[in-house]
């Protein structure tokens, strides 16, 4: 499998990007617009009168939520994609790094944590495991 590193890299990014338009939409939900529109009583006499209106802005968020499923598909396809080539690594602790790196999204030091090692080792096995498929 060619350029695995940035099939990787691109899962994180896919991720934060999917939890920032998430963390957008939430946003967005909770500020109201309001506007003035103009009306009249159904019955004679037709009297203008002005209400006032409030409520998200459901155009901004549906097209938010619409770029939040594409990057969805696009992360679950990459997902698919890198799972392939998970599946293919006879080490499993080379694969248990990868996966917590760059499925999950752990930090270096998390990593390390979850391994029972150092950051530099974690960090350093994945860059020589990963400079074979470069």
């Amino acid at each position: 499998m060619t350029k695995v590193k940035e099939v990787l890299k691109q899962i994180r990014k896919l991720r934060k990007e999917i939890d920032g338009l998430q963390d957008l939409i939430k946003d967005m939900s909770k500020n109201t617009v309001t506007d003035i529109v103009y009306g009249s009583s159904d019955e004679f006499p037709y009297v203008k009168r002005s209400f006032k209106i409030e409520g998200a802005d459901c155009e901004k968020i549906n097209r938010i939520k619409m770029q939040l499923i594409d990057k969805k598909y696009a992360y679950e396809k990459a997902v698919a994609k890198i799972e392939e080539f998970f599946d293919s690594v006879k080490d499993s602790e080379i694969r248990n790094i990868l996966r917590l790196r760059y499925e999950l999204g752990l930090t270096w030091n998390d990593v390390a944590i979850k391994c029972d090692s150092t950051e530099a080792a974690v960090r350093m096995r994945a860059e020589r495991f990963l400079k074979k498929f470069s």
